[in-house]
């Protein structure tokens, strides 16, 4: 923001630049991720369903047309899930280099989506510790990779709260000693804070409705084509569901709870849900792929029904 007003001149458009310029690099950042592994046309949805988010509507708080710094956390947020899961694919130096690189970026455009990062690779480290896959070469290399990212993260972290303690002790500590989170609680419309999770809940269908309707109406397609597949003794669908899905599924799900978790121990904010934005377009976007891929065989079925 200061950068956009320096050239442009101290005015409401020149801070608001610097939200395009986070899209543009969300943007970017997403069709590499899926141009790279799914293809151009799967790269196409993924950005068309990131332009359909409930962030570009008719300026909600924190969206695009915000000029707090909520969008830049989203994006953020977003582009460390991605490189993440390229990360767990198949950890190696640079890429652990590259995910502190942007966990660092994250943390200072938005301090909270650090401790959302910490519980999401603090649970894949746990799984990996507990689950001992076949190859244990695989396994252990993981582990190594997966600990120095942690470590990294908590040195990050410890080092951002050294220099930043006064004004993070001022917001987030106020709040937990003195009355603001009952003011905040009010605010929210809730009576006390066992209402949180419901608030949340809330505030996630809010936000993600149309990636609910798209998701729920995708497996449902898929399980009632099986249906009538196996009722009719077909089996063009035996390869069985993409792995990729699964797999990113997972990890938005173990995000899911990272951020879930974390957002409960403050007070409501109509915001910060919305962190899950690009993890739930990352799932519905390899839904579409795994849709469109089948999609030539499921017409011939209808034809011959």
């Amino acid at each position: 923001g200061a950068f956009f007003t320096f050239l442009f001149g101290p005015n409401r458009l020149s801070i608001a630049y610097a939200n395009f310029a986070f899209l543009l690099i969300g943007q970017i950042a997403l069709w590499i991720f899926f141009a790279k592994r799914w293809g151009v046309k799967t790269a196409l949805a993924a950005e068309g369903l990131l332009l359909y988010s409930r962030a570009f509507s008719a300026n909600p708080a924190g969206g695009f047309f915000d000029l707090r710094f909520d969008f830049g956390g989203m994006i953020m947020f977003g582009i460390c899930f991605m490189i993440l899961i390229s990360f767990f694919e198949k950890p190696n130096l640079p890429k652990l280099w590259l995910s502190l690189m942007a966990i660092t970026i994250s943390l200072s455009t938005r301090s909270i989506t650090m401790v959302y990062l910490l519980g999401f690779v603090g649970l894949i480290f746990a799984y990996q510790l507990l689950v001992k896959p076949r190859n244990r070469q695989n396994t252990d290399d993981a582990l190594k990779y997966t600990a120095w990212l942690f470590f990294g993260m908590l040195v990050i972290f410890a080092v951002f709260l050294a220099l930043q303690w006064e004004g993070l002790n001022g917001y987030y500590g106020n709040m937990f000693r003195t009355t603001e989170k009952n003011i905040r609680d009010a605010e929210g419309g809730l009576s006390s804070v066992w209402e949180r999770p419901l608030y949340y809940i809330n505030s996630f269908h809010f936000h993600f409705l149309l990636y609910i309707k798209l998701i729920i109406g995708l497996v449902g397609g898929f399980i009632a084509v099986q249906v009538w597949n196996t009722a009719r003794r077909r089996n063009f669908t035996s390869s069985g569901i993409n792995k990729g899905l699964l797999k990113t599924s997972a990890l938005a799900g173990a995000a899911g709870i990272s951020v879930f978790t974390a957002v409960n121990l403050y007070s409501p904010s109509p915001v910060v849900i919305s962190v899950l934005n690009i993890p739930l377009v990352l799932v519905a976007g390899i839904l579409v792929h795994y849709f469109l891929q089948r999609l030539r065989i499921w017409s011939g079925v209808i034809l011959t029904i």
